[in-house]
């Protein structure tokens, strides 16, 4: 079950995110929150991947936020 975030305090270290990217709408988890000159970001993984993306998110490109897993 997914959420549209109205605001950066909805987005926590741990959060399963959907964002836009140039390829469509990426599902990973968020590793790191900081903010920088351009404002708030976080920086997200795969559970599956070694590394972290290169890429900083910024709050407008993401789409959901996962709040539950029903299996």
């Amino acid at each position: 079950i997914e959420i549209k975030p109205t605001s950066p305090r909805d987005i926590h270290v741990g959060d399963i995110i959907a964002y836009e990217s140039n390829n469509g709408l990426i599902v990973h988890r968020v590793i790191k929150i900081g903010s920088d000159e351009q404002g708030w970001y976080c920086i997200v993984k795969g559970d599956n991947s070694a590394f972290p993306d290169e890429t900083k998110i910024r709050f407008e490109d993401i789409k959901y936020v996962t709040i539950a897993i029903i299996y």
